[in-house]
């Protein structure tokens, strides 16, 4: 075997382990706020655009903090908004739900997806964000 197929193997190893770990831990997190879900609101403060993006869509890390029992979080979480959206939601507040037991483990809900995770019903507020971005 040549070396640049050796190391074309390797990073394609380490690769599909990344996936696949992102998935199993994101499936863990779900079930962790499912068996003892609680809900609040968070706030987005900020956003990064990487300097990578399609044509179309940038994607963006949006900078949300939410309060439970006196104590601030602060996360991130991609989205991919269209190009010509520029404010990327900051200064807006969204529902967010958490682990009661760990109200590190979150998930914002925005998109009808988001609330369908955990049979809940998306409010008409939210919809105009399904499609525009994912």
């Amino acid at each position: 075997m040549s070396k640049g197929l050796i190391v074309a193997i390797f990073v394609g190893v380490i690769f599909i382990t990344g996936v696949a770990f992102s998935f199993i831990t994101k499936g863990n997190d779900i079930k962790k706020i499912k068996s003892n879900p609680k809900q609040t609101v968070c706030k987005v403060v900020d956003h990064d655009i990487p300097k990578k993006s399609s044509d179309t869509h940038y994607g963006v890390w949006i900078r949300y903090e939410y309060e439970v029992n006196g104590s601030v979080y602060k996360h991130l979480r991609k989205y991919y908004f269209p190009k010509d959206d520029e404010q990327y939601f900051v200064g807006l507040s969204f529902p967010l739900i958490y682990c009661a037991d760990d109200p590190d483990v979150n998930r914002i809900l925005i998109l009808k997806e988001n609330f369908d995770e955990f049979d809940l019903p998306q409010p008409d507020s939210l919809k105009q964000y399904n499609g525009k971005i994912f």
